[in-house]
């Protein structure tokens, strides 16, 4: 027997996570994407934190907030680089998240 207070998984795919989801949830324990926002199976650009309780998914949610912002300065590089890639070719459309 073994205890795990959280998880912490960077990508997201549903087929990894989502069965996870629903056991720790009807266990008592809580989860949602590390920016507070509810866990949703087709998001595929956030953190998502699983931990034993509201309580410590706070406590691991401080620890890891550092995550929050390299993750907004890599979309704002990436949302720019698509823009620039797509004034240098031409493009009729962006795909800008």
């Amino acid at each position: 027997q073994g205890n795990v207070d959280f998880v912490l998984a960077s990508t997201l795919t549903p087929w990894d996570h989502a069965a996870g989801v629903l056991l720790v949830k009807r266990a008592g324990g809580h989860v949602a994407c590390l920016d507070g926002s509810e866990y949703r199976a087709d998001n595929r650009d956030e953190h998502l934190l699983a931990a034993s309780d509201t309580a410590t998914w706070g406590r691991i949610r401080e620890a890891f907030s550092f995550l929050l912002e390299d993750s907004s300065d890599a979309r704002a590089r990436q949302r720019d680089k698509t823009t620039s890639d797509c004034r240098s070719k031409d493009c009729s459309t962006a795909s800008i998240k």
